[in-house]
């Protein structure tokens, strides 16, 4: 009988995945790009410029399209991490009220997206 390996013991800690560099992998339009979301919009980007100074709009359109998806997820983990904070720090801040407005836009943004995604089928 082999043993199995000691699991190490659980403090009760929670985990906290570190977003920013978390490693995304795109299918985009003519090439598969891997890396962190940061270095991802940069490569659409540059694709981007490329292709609109060869003259193609269409395709330096869709890398655009491609680079904002990914800014969008960079700018929620940003707002996540500031909620995280606010949440864990005791102090009244000013500051913390204009997070918590931009918070609650995104959650109605994203309610607003998931709700209109779920009615796609119903006004064809």
């Amino acid at each position: 009988m082999v043993p199995l390996p000691a699991r190490k013991k659980s403090r009760n800690r929670p985990r906290r995945p570190n977003n920013s560099s978390r490693l995304f992998e795109s299918n985009g339009p003519d090439i598969k790009i891997k890396g962190s979301a940061i270095q991802i919009v940069e490569k659409y980007q540059a694709l981007s410029r490329e292709y609109h100074s060869s003259g193609d709009p269409i395709s330096a359109e869709s890398c655009l399209q491609h680079a904002e998806h990914y800014q969008r997820i960079i700018e929620a983990n940003e707002l996540k991490s500031q909620k995280n904070q606010i949440d864990q720090s005791a102090e009244p801040n000013p500051n913390n009220e204009e997070l918590v407005q931009k918070l609650c836009k995104l959650e109605d943004a994203e309610a607003g997206v998931s709700f209109a995604s779920g009615m796609s089928g119903v006004f064809t």
